[in-house]
């Protein structure tokens, strides 16, 4: 026998995330059923316990004109995860408070694992949709933070090694959330820089200022790719510099066919 009850949550809500998708969390769907068996007590109980979330802050206006997400607001409330258990998700943050800048980069971070592992995936959209979501949801994310009378920079400490489903992969911390597969110095360097080129793309088109580049490292076993990753620093800057690019798939962001120039012949 299968018997089901709500429980509703109470504000602030929490902002979760399962597999880049974001929802304010209002209640839990749990979900019980009893399992005969053999023994002195006849029975065992099995659970499951799904988020409820809602797609919109009713706190917030709802403007389907002016919205900051990609897509169009979804003002739907009471939708089951019901693929998802409590302890799958990971929380962003409360519906009352903010989001640093560094810890949005860890949610960008999965959101680049996922693309990893489906190549079908567009992360550089999930990443500027989730930003709007977040901001229509009355979810401030502050910049990331410079030092007074500095230069505004984006410090990206090279982490290492991150073992995650049996795969290696080497990843940042800080300012930009990178991860590529782990290999060979030189192709790490390439990767990793081609998304630190996307990200300084999705910077530009949230309209934050520009950003020089400083990577650095604390592992020893590192330090080889993090001096290959310097040597390109100046070259990661908007689109309106000097540094220009051959084709759209070099910095690994979509852009529409009227914003690409005809080659040359």
């Amino acid at each position: 026998m299968i018997q089901t009850s709500y429980v509703p949550l109470e504000k602030p809500y929490q902002i979760v995330e399962y597999n880049g998708n974001l929802g304010i969390q209002i209640g839990t769907l749990i979900v019980t059923r009893e399992k005969r068996r053999k023994g002195r007590d006849g029975y065992a109980i099995e659970t499951h316990s799904h988020p409820v979330v809602s797609y919109v802050n009713k706190e917030m206006p709802l403007d389907l004109k002016k919205h900051k997400s990609l897509s169009m607001p979804r003002p739907f409330e009471g939708v089951v995860w019901d693929h998802v258990e409590l302890y799958e998700l990971n929380v962003i943050t409360r519906d009352n408070e903010g989001l640093t800048w560094e810890n949005f980069m860890q949610l960008c971070k999965k959101l680049r694992l996922r693309e990893l592992e489906n190549p079908n995936f567009d992360a550089d959209i999930q990443i500027i949709e989730n930003y709007g979501l977040l901001q229509d949801w009355g979810i401030e994310i502050g910049l990331p933070r410079r030092k007074i009378r500095c230069e505004p920079t984006l410090n990206v400490e090279v982490a290492g090694r991150l073992t995650v489903n049996g795969k290696d992969y080497c990843h940042t911390n800080g300012d930009m959330g990178i991860i590529v597969e782990y290999t060979d110095k030189d192709t790490m360097s390439v990767k990793m820089i081609r998304q630190a080129h996307a990200y300084m793309y999705i910077l530009e088109s949230l309209g934050i200022e520009e950003h020089k580049v400083k990577f650095w490292t604390q592992d020893l076993f590192m330090q080889d790719l993090t001096d290959m990753l310097k040597r390109e620093e100046n070259c990661l800057r908007y689109s309106d510099d000097d540094y220009t690019y051959e084709t759209p798939e070099e910095y690994g962001m979509l852009r529409a066919a009227e914003d690409i120039a005809p080659r040359e012949p």
